[in-house]
């Protein structure tokens, strides 16, 4: 896990079936995640893109939504996929850290500017 200046920790974690790796902020302060879809036109890309319309784990439904920060917004496509840490295997009946149905926004606009050392972000808080 990097330490950006005490202010924000960044690692890196798998998405979908694929295991797309990305970097990802841990965020303590919101309860939403998110990752920067491949749809993504106007996006800062960091490390890269998720197309979650290739993925076999991912299940995208019909709804959009936004995510307001102090510095910005992002909006996209309400949807589920599975996550991982790195070095773990897919559907590894021995993992338990793999995350089945993990329910997070594809990004496909990005206003929000947070140090751009990420494409994807984890809410750890609770709602």
């Amino acid at each position: 896990m990097l330490n950006a200046f005490n202010v924000q920790y960044v690692s890196s974690m798998q998405f979908g079936a694929e295991q797309k790796e990305l970097l990802t902020l841990f965020d303590t302060g919101s309860f939403t995640s998110w990752v920067t879809s491949s749809d993504c036109e106007d996006c800062w890309i960091f490390s890269g893109t998720f197309n979650p319309e290739a993925d076999e784990d991912t299940e995208l439904s019909a709804e959009t939504d936004f995510i307001y920060y102090g510095s910005g917004y992002v909006e996209g496509i309400v949807g589920t996929t599975s996550l991982n840490p790195p070095g773990i295997r897919p559907n590894d009946p021995d993992s338990s850290l793999q995350i089945k149905d993990f329910s997070m926004l594809f990004v496909t606009y990005n206003d929000f500017y947070g140090g751009n050392l990420f494409d994807s972000l984890i809410g750890l808080g609770y709602d």
